[in-house]
């Protein structure tokens, strides 16, 4: 199962944005950002089947991600969802 990385701006944004998440049935666990990703100290982990939900809502309630990634074999790339 695919594994997507939402970056937040702050501890504070990530805090939020999993909490909304969380109101909405969506699980996601936030933690530091992985060695070599760029833009962003705090990160959202959160399984594949729901992310493009997650990322509507959080545009949808202002808190939108500053990237979105997804771990593939060789590492992290960047997605639009």
């Amino acid at each position: 199962m695919e594994e997507y990385l939402m970056t937040a701006r702050s501890v504070t944004q990530a805090q939020r944005m999993m909490q909304a998440l969380s109101q909405h049935g969506i699980r996601a666990a936030m933690g530091r950002s992985p060695v070599g990703l760029t833009g962003s100290g705090y990160v959202l982990r959160m399984q594949g089947q729901r992310a493009e939900e997650a990322a509507a809502l959080l545009r949808g309630i202002g808190l939108a991600p500053l990237r979105i990634y997804v771990r593939d074999g060789s590492g992290y790339s960047e997605v639009e969802l």
